[in-house]
């Protein structure tokens, strides 16, 4: 009889896991059916963590539609959902017909979908259709890994997704491992700026607690992304090892036989790669093993960061893309080394028409891009390039190193990468010398930095785009040479950009005195027409005893533009003597200088002729080191940069409709008077029920308003749908009085005491005129009511004021500044405050917490503004949202403690209001009380006759009894009838909220039985 029970109870534990037993010891899966029972196990929670799965027989999954096991949501570095944290073991059978087209998102779309530490290996997809367009994480083996270990695999078919697409696994996540896969998959992955590898589609950030790595896997399906490609794996930042591509890549920003881009970390050693490579964009980076090398600023994910090194690898294949193309690596940023590598590829093309560059081995680099490793170096050394260098070709017919740029070392490179570097084209011919290039005119590039021996003098023409390089002309020495001008500009059109400019220094190793010498300047300009955008141009330093810092610009019966730009005189260092400090800009009269959005600097003179020359001095003697009146027209953003000497003279024109605005060190005569000024409302502190405002007026774009002594404005509250606002002006300051006008229309005057007086305290960028309290509660708009014609700011007619009258919709050339006053309205809602209130139902009776529909016991919080709270006690009830005053924060929560359910309202009841609390249950007195809501309080209620009054609230009232059990017949007496009727069900059992749920008023302690401690719990209260 024993045996058999054990049998029967035996079959029943098989049947309640879905015919699938998991035992300590490992699991074996010999069908579909127990495949997908398994499957399900998995997805209802079951990680198999330290478990074994062992699969024994090749399984046709029929082209169903497949759920992954581990269905989970990727979430940065990990998983909201199930994952799989064992071990999956496929002894090397053969699973077919995998069909996944369903998933979207970041939920994760593969045979596995997220294995979080877990290991699955020795596994034969065949004819694989994962086609999930607006899926993120694609593999046919794997969706997305965090840690762990994919070994073994090998693909067939297609896999298709939006963003992180592999052939094998979609994402590896900072740790992980993937080795001896293979891949013969279609890879193709849809969205715009993602990737997609033959074996891992994306696997990125890093960790200080693990690596990736992905080593000796194989790729021979045709890979295709709109962003980055990789016949391995399409974006990382982990090492990849003796791994084998034949597969054609094509990818939209970077393409690499064995890696799309490598970013902040890594290795890319022993692979070689046969397939042909493709950049289908315009600023394409493709490589035959490396497309992209650049580095992630984001210390957070990715924490571990070193230069990225690409070594010891073959490519053979023939590479074609957009701005740099490279048989080994297209495009580095910042740093890399590239070492032992050897190119054979028959060809290689890079065919962007504006900016392109091709090289056997690198094809580009650049800087300026991410977080770059401290002190590194680039160096490519002892790689070999046989490719025939009429083979390595670019659209703009610019050879492999012109576009390499930063700490580049080229070292033991073959004759096809070691060419003779250009230092410049103009209009598309290559020079390696600067001079000889501005001397043929045109449009000059320049290549890198140059520095000058002799100044070059430009007579023609030229557009020089500088590409971010630096023109500095030599230092001198005192009584040997004078500090080198860069560029002497005569009678020509000359434009410069993005270039940065300097005139040679002067130094002494002695303190000689050099009072015959002097700097360099930047740029001297004779007749000329010069244009300088976005860039920097700089006078020659002088640190000697005596002598002449070099000028930024010099300019004589020249047309000067500057913007976007910074301008500095050399540094003036005195060591004795003196020395001079020339001006920024020293120009004649003749000449006309326009300065627009540009940062200005000039340092104080030292010595002898300690003080401050103008930073821009127009001189009608030339040499003439005195400042004269400056002539200059400036507009935009003008900055004078620390440590300046002020810039000054307020003979600086703003240009008709151009706006200036100054920031740094300005001289006190600079003034741009405002011709528009702005009514705004600036928030200050408040209080709950309270927001104060100051009333400022402000200059438009960045200009003065100049001796405001008036201002009169007609203001306007108007309330939204609920609530109530009222608001005061007062003063908020000794300065400004404030007079009501006309109170029926809310009209007020704000002046200054002396208003006809000239004083300075008028003057500024913003003026505080006043201030606004606006009190009460709801939505509401306040602002100056644009309807009233009285409106007006008007200045001291004592002084000769550009504006004196400033109106809505006034024009300068009228006499009248503009006076916006409708452009910063306060649209703001002040809440009604609210307290939270706490309600106490103590039992001593140890009531049973049972679902509300037999607890059958109810909370009511009612008020003037507030409908009724019902609030049910119960196991399944806990915190709610409520509406409350338009207040959709607002909730009550429900807790059962020692016996005791704690009611707490929150964020609904107003203060000063007054709230009713009904406390009710069947077989209970009904208890009432009224709160009124000053602060946060506390209200207690019990349900038997305590020996003393205690508090219902602490300092409002006291009592001995309010919630008492036993009034079963609802008469306000507790007497025999309340007795009779729980004796008349004496006995009853398993009650419940679906079993005679109308005998629970009998079952006082709402335990499921009506026996003696009910009867005990009427005897209590007895009489009352």
């Amino acid at each position: 009889m024993k045996k058999l029970f054990s049998m029967v109870l035996s079959i029943a534990m098989i049947m309640s896991v879905a015919c699938f037993a998991v035992s300590a010891a490992d699991v074996t899966i010999s069908d579909l059916a127990e495949l997908q029972a398994f499957a399900a196990d998995v997805n209802s929670g079951n990680s198999y963590a330290g478990k074994t799965v062992v699969l024994d027989a090749d399984i046709n999954l029929g082209g169903a539609e497949w759920t992954p096991i581990a269905k989970a949501t990727r979430i940065g570095t990990g998983f909201s959902g199930n994952v799989f944290s064992g071990t999956f073991d496929g002894q090397n059978h053969e699973i077919t017909g995998l069909v996944i087209t369903t998933v979207s998102g970041d939920d994760t779309a593969g045979f596995f979908g997220a294995v979080s530490g877990g290991t699955v290996k020795n596994l034969k997809f065949v004819d694989v259709n994962v086609n999930v367009p607006e899926g993120e994480n694609a593999g046919a083996a794997v969706g997305a890994m965090a840690g762990g270990l994919v070994d073994g695999i090998t693909v067939s078919g297609s896999v298709t997704g939006k963003a992180a697409v592999g052939g094998v696994v979609g994402r590896v996540l900072a740790i992980g491992t993937v080795q001896n896969c293979v891949n013969s998959a279609t890879v193709v992955q849809t969205g715009k700026n993602d990737s997609a590898g033959g074996v891992v589609g994306k696997a990125y950030y890093t960790s200080l607690d693990g690596i990736m790595e992905i080593k000796n896997c194989k790729n021979s399906g045709s890979v295709t992304s709109q962003y980055a490609a990789g016949g391995i794996v399409g974006f990382c930042a982990g090492n990849v090892t003796d791994c084998e591509n034949s597969g054609v890549v094509t990818g939209g920003d970077s393409a690499g036989g064995i890696v799309g881009e490598q970013t902040t970390w890594g290795t890319v050693s022993g692979n070689e790669n046969s397939g042909a490579i493709y950049g289908k964009n315009a600023l394409s980076a493709v490589g035959g093993i490396v497309g992209w090398v650049r580095y992630q600023d984001d210390a957070n994910n990715y924490p571990r960061v070193d230069t990225v090194v690409v070594k010891d690898n073959k490519n053979t294949a023939s590479i074609e893309g957009g701005r740099a193309a490279g048989g080994i690596a297209g495009m580095a940023h910042d740093q890399i080394i590239i070492t032992g590598n050897k190119n054979s590829a028959a060809s290689i093309a890079a065919n962007n028409t504006t900016v392109d560059s091709a090289g056997g081995i690198l094809g580009a680099s650049a800087t300026g891009q991410g977080y770059i490793v401290p002190n590194a170096v680039s160096t490519v050394s002892y790689n070999v390039s046989i490719t025939p260098i009429e083979n390595i070709t670019s659209a703009t017919g610019r050879e492999a190193l012109y576009y390499n740029e930063g700490n580049v070392q080229f070292d033991a490179v073959s004759a096809t990468t070691n060419i003779v570097k250009a230092v410049a084209t103009a209009d598309g011919v290559n020079y390696d010398d600067l001079a000889k290039a501005v001397a043929a005119g045109g449009t000059v590039e320049l290549f890198e930095n140059v520095t000058l021996d002799e100044t070059i003098v430009i007579d023609k023409d030229v557009i020089l785009n500088g590409n971010g390089y630096t023109v500095a002309g030599k230092d001198g020495e005192n009584f040997v040479s004078d500090g080198v001008t860069a560029f002497e500009i005569n009678n020509a059109a000359v434009t410069i950009n993005n270039l940065t400019v300097k005139g040679g220094s002067l130094t002494s190793a002695d303190g000689t005195l050099a009072c015959n010498n002097s700097a360099g300047d930047g740029i001297v300009a004779n007749g000329a027409t010069l244009n300088i955008v976005d860039s920097t141009v700089i006078g020659g330093d002088m640190t000697v005893n005596g002598g002449l810092t070099g000028s930024a610009i010099k300019a004589f019966d020249s047309d000067v533009t500057v913007s976007g730009s910074t301008l500095k005189s050399g540094a003036a260092s005195n060591v004795g003597y003196g020395v001079v400090g020339y001006p920024t800009i020293n120009t004649d009269e003749e000449s006309e200088i326009t300065i627009s959005d540009t940062e200005l600097y000039h340092s104080e003179s030292t010595g002898y002729y300690e003080g401050a020359v103008d930073m821009i001095s127009v001189t009608s003697d030339w040499g003439d080191i005195s400042s004269r009146d400056n002539e200059v027209e400036m507009y935009g953003t003008i900055t004078v940069l620390e440590g300046s000497a002020p810039l000054k003279n307020s003979n600086i024109e703003v240009p008709a409709g151009k706006t200036i605005e100054f920031i740094g060190a300005i001289d006190d005569s600079i003034e741009v008077p405002a011709d528009t000024i702005i009514l705004d409302f600036v928030e200050k502190d408040s209080k709950e029920d309270e927001l104060r405002y100051n009333i400022v007026l402000k200059a438009a774009n960045g200009e003065t308003i100049n001796r405001l002594n008036t201002v009169d404005l007609t203001f306007v509250l108007k309330q939204g749908a609920t609530g109530k606002n009222t608001y005061e002006i007062v003063e908020s300051n000794d300065e400004v009085e404030i007079n009501m006008v006309n109170n029926d229309v809310n009209r007020y005057e704000f002046h200054y005491e002396d208003k006809d007086a000239d004083v300075d305290t008028h003057i500024g960028k913003d003026i505080i005129i006043g201030e606004v309290v606006i009190s009460g509660y709801g939505e509401f708009v306040f602002g100056a009511n644009i309807g009233a014609t009285t409106n007006a700011a008007h200045a001291t007619t004592k002084v000769d004021n550009i504006v004196t009258d400033f109106v809505p919709n006034g024009k300068i050339e009228d006499g009248n500044g503009e006076f916006v006053i409708d452009k910063n309205d306060i649209k703001e809602a002040i809440e009604v405050p609210t307290r939270d209130l706490t309600i106490n139902i103590d039992f001593p009776n140890s009531v049973k917490n049972n679902p509300k529909a037999y607890q059958d016991m109810t909370v009511v919080v009612s008020g003037d503004d507030l409908a009724d709270v019902v609030i049910d006690l119960g196991d399944d009830n806990n915190g709610a949202a409520i509406t409350a005053d338009n207040r959709p924060d607002a909730k009550y929560t429900v807790e059962f403690v020692n016996g005791k359910y704690v009611v707490t309202v929150i964020d609904a009841l107003t203060v000063h209001t007054s709230y009713d609390i009904t406390v009710s249950g069947a077989g209970y007195r009904t208890a009432r009380y009224t709160v009124r809501m000053t602060f946060d309080k506390v209200v207690n209620f019990w349900n038997n006759v305590k020996d003393a009054d205690a508090d219902v609230e602490v300092g409002e009232m006291q009592a001995k009894k309010n919630f008492l059990a036993g009034d079963i017949v609802k008469d306000n007496k507790i007497n025999t009838y309340d007795l009779s009727a729980v004796v008349s069900y004496f006995g009853e059992t398993g009650l419940s909220a679906t079993n005679n749920k109308a005998y629970a008023k009998y079952d006082l302690n709402r335990d499921g039985f009506i026996d003696s401690k009910d009867v005990a719990i009427v005897l209590v209260s007895w009489g009352e």
